[in-house]
């Protein structure tokens, strides 16, 4: 974050805001503790973000492997901590890392059954439930 501007905001304090606004006169900053009840939501964004960030920076040329191993090791150190019972043996990725498309109806045979056509949008955008709606609408 640049330098803090004067308004409202809803930001986890990090290590570096801590640092930013401790340039600012005290009376100008107003900081509160955390509301638990939706903290995991506030944390889990944050976490999120960062992610994101360091898995689109691992290099393309082993990024499946190494994104899956990241995951894992996350996972892994998630079961050592207080919510050891909130992640599952099975969360684990496969390595190297693959997405299951598609599991074809039993018709005449997985064999001779036909893939079905896949939308442009991909299955997990918000946007390819409006688009659900659309074609429901139609019929």
């Amino acid at each position: 974050m640049a330098n803090p501007v004067p308004g409202l905001y809803e930001q986890l304090v990090t290590e570096e805001l801590t640092r930013l606004l401790a340039a600012l006169d005290p009376d100008r900053v107003a900081v509160e503790g955390a509301d638990t009840a939706d903290a995991h939501l506030a944390v889990a964004e944050h976490l999120r973000r960062i992610l994101e960030r360091a898995l689109r920076a691992i290099p393309e040329d082993d990024r499946a492997t190494r994104q899956a191993e990241l995951c894992n090791a996350v996972l892994s150190r998630l079961r050592q901590g207080p919510a050891v019972e909130s992640v599952g043996p099975g969360e684990s990725l496969t390595v190297p890392l693959a997405v299951l498309r598609e599991i074809k109806a039993l018709d005449r045979g997985a064999a001779f059954s036909q893939s079905t056509t896949r939308p442009l949008v991909p299955l997990s955008a918000a946007d390819l439930l409006g688009v659900l709606g659309i074609v429901r609408n139609a019929e």
